[in-house]
């Protein structure tokens, strides 16, 4: 199968893909008791990044992983093509959102960045104009532990029906349920309102996870206190925790058996 892909020419397909890594990875190495702590935390967060067996075969996503990073490809293909509705944008942000949450709850935090772009992938390469621009997203602009949306996949949308959901006339509308913009102007990945979604049979469910999700950034807070500012990594998250809590409205207050102060970091 390997040599047969070697004697196909490469040719780029254009995706939706999203580059992220680990904050904090080289702490997390130089600190660890033994390399099984590291290796037990790789593990989680291979296991929570990649695609489930059946959205891979139905969007045919790839999936590319290398000690703290991650790379989701999905290659942008129309109807007819996949055979499946699309709506391709805002299902990968929802897996985005699940991937981020879950790795936080098990105190693994997340930076990216989610563009559109030309990509080649097989068995052993990857490379593009898409991932490096993921990766420059990465390191330049997202900065903080949040996936953020290149604005560049929003300028797409009004002519690539193959992002957005069918029969939604205010793409942007659904979109938010799963987004939200920084104060910086950026459109990032937010996990904690999709989980608030997410969780909306469950009453007490997220009430349960933004507690876990407030100790985490505590402890996060206490172990790197020189990153605390508004400005810096862990003082973005206490920020995001806390006006998370501070807009609920009150009937999700009611509903999620919410107490605001509890939950403030």
């Amino acid at each position: 199968m390997a040599r047969a892909a070697e004697d196909r020419p490469a040719q780029y397909q254009k995706s939706l893909l999203t580059y992220f890594d680990i904050l904090g990875f080289r702490e997390m190495v130089a600190t660890a008791a033994d390399p099984e702590q590291v290796a037990s935390r790789l593990r989680v967060f291979s296991r929570l990044s990649q695609p489930e067996r059946g959205e891979m075969e139905k969007w045919q996503h790839t999936f590319s992983h290398f000690s703290d990073l991650a790379v989701r490809n999905v290659p942008i293909k129309a109807r007819e093509e996949l055979g499946v509705e699309q709506g391709l944008l805002y299902w990968e942000l929802l897996d985005l959102a699940y991937i981020q949450s879950h790795l936080a709850e098990d105190g693994i935090l997340i930076r990216g960045a989610t563009t559109v772009g030309d990509i080649y992938v097989d068995e052993r390469l990857i490379f593009g104009p898409a991932l490096i621009r993921a990766y420059e997203l990465e390191r330049g602009v997202a900065s903080y532990p949040r996936i953020i949306l290149d604005s560049r996949v929003l300028d797409r949308l009004a002519d690539s029906p193959e992002l957005c959901i069918p029969g939604v006339a205010d793409q942007m509308k659904s979109l938010c349920t799963v987004l939200a913009r920084d104060n910086d102007g950026t459109w990032f990945v937010d996990y904690l309102q999709a989980t608030m979604h997410e969780l909306a049979s469950q009453p007490t469910a997220y009430g349960k996870f933004l507690r876990k999700h407030r100790d985490v950034v505590r402890k996060a807070a206490a172990k790197f206190p020189e990153l605390c500012s508004p400005a810096a990594k862990i003082g973005w998250l206490i920020s995001y925790q806390n006006r998370t809590v501070g807009t609920l409205p009150f009937d999700a207050i009611r509903k999620y058996e919410i107490e605001k102060q509890d939950l403030m970091v």
